[in-house]
């Protein structure tokens, strides 16, 4: 059985397609792979470094409260899976703002934010901002409290 020459080009050119979505599904497998990987290396390589020099505890909204993120040297929140600190659901920019040490000091820093990087109801423009432990930091509906220094050495000295 033989078919019509119309019948083998509407074969070739599904597969064609069939070729070229199987091709794109395997470059962004790739992709998506590598970018895990990047940040998984990324934060095995601060850890082994001890660089955790505090955290940031979420306070608002209400469906995050509570909740923490270790702070390391530098550190990128946004909605984007690429940030250290990815929180989608506070209406924050792919890469809304950054904390990073210098000489011995944390800064803050705007990224582009849409919703505005606020630090103690202060907006942060274009010069970086110092920032101490306890300080508010708002990234659009995000509240942040800033805490310098490990976790359980923050609640001793809160029972004091």
């Amino acid at each position: 059985m033989l078919l019509a020459p119309e019948a083998y080009q509407i074969l070739s050119l599904g597969m064609r397609y069939v070729f070229l979505t199987l091709t794109a599904y395997i470059v962004l497998q790739l992709v998506l792979q590598s970018l895990a990987e990047h940040r998984l290396l990324r934060r095995k390589k601060l850890e082994a470094a001890g660089a955790a020099c505090g955290y940031l505890e979420v306070s608002a909204p209400d469906s995050l409260a509570g909740e923490r993120f270790v702070l390391y040297r530098e550190v990128v929140i946004g909605a984007a899976r690429r940030c250290d600190i990815c929180v989608k659901k506070a209406g924050l920019s792919p890469a809304h703002a950054a904390l990073y040490e210098k000489k011995g000091s944390i800064y803050l820093s705007n990224q582009g934010g849409r919703g505005g990087v606020c630090l103690n109801d202060e907006p942060v423009k274009k010069k970086d901002k110092l920032v101490l432990s306890g300080d508010r930091i708002n990234l659009g509906r995000l509240e942040l409290y800033l805490y310098i220094g490990e976790p359980e050495a923050q609640h001793d000295q809160e029972d004091d």
